[in-house]
């Protein structure tokens, strides 16, 4: 649904389901999610798409990290709901490795999701060097859930103002 609203201010979005969730058919790897990012930023890029921002919750924003440390594709990254691993530390990001992170970035997350979400995420805040912002919005929804509460408003008018801010 976000993409429709997306669609609707003038952005395009390329919307998928990691290997192993959804229909895929696959067993869940998080190990290999990169994978997946780096195949999405391959086909925008060959639909001559060159400012590309990385969206991921939960496990998606981990990887979206980890692709923009590894790669650095991206103009921006918004991480909603996400920690520093995925898995059973199959994919992680260190510490050190936020500080190379100098795209426009912005964190989300509920204020009482869980304790592990919410920490990191302040954590990957702190770590990361500016431009940078922090949202944390009222509830203990976790991830995409979000955008199904009262906070939705408040949620989609900052991913909406902080693209803006990238053009």
């Amino acid at each position: 649904q976000f993409a429709t609203t997306l669609a609707e201010n003038g952005f395009t979005a390329l919307t998928f389901d990691f290997r192993g969730v959804g229909q895929s058919g696959v067993v869940l790897e998080y190990g290999q999610l990169d994978k997946d990012v780096r195949a999405a930023v391959h086909y925008l890029q060959g639909q001559g798409y060159r400012k590309i921002v990385c969206t991921g919750a939960s496990m998606g924003g981990t990887t979206c990290l980890r692709v923009a440390i590894d790669d650095k594709p991206f103009i921006g990254l918004i991480v909603l709901a996400s920690t520093m691993t995925a898995g059973f530390n199959d994919l992680k990001i260190l510490p050190k490795e936020m500080g190379g992170l100098t795209q426009p970035k912005l964190f989300i997350t509920a204020e009482e999701d869980f304790s592990l979400v919410v920490r990191d995420t302040n954590h990957m805040y702190d770590l990361s060097p500016e431009p940078k912002k922090l949202l944390l919005l009222a509830g203990s929804e976790h991830g995409t859930n979000l955008f199904q509460t009262g906070a939705v408003e408040e949620l989609t008018g900052a991913m909406l103002d902080f693209l803006g801010s990238l053009s």
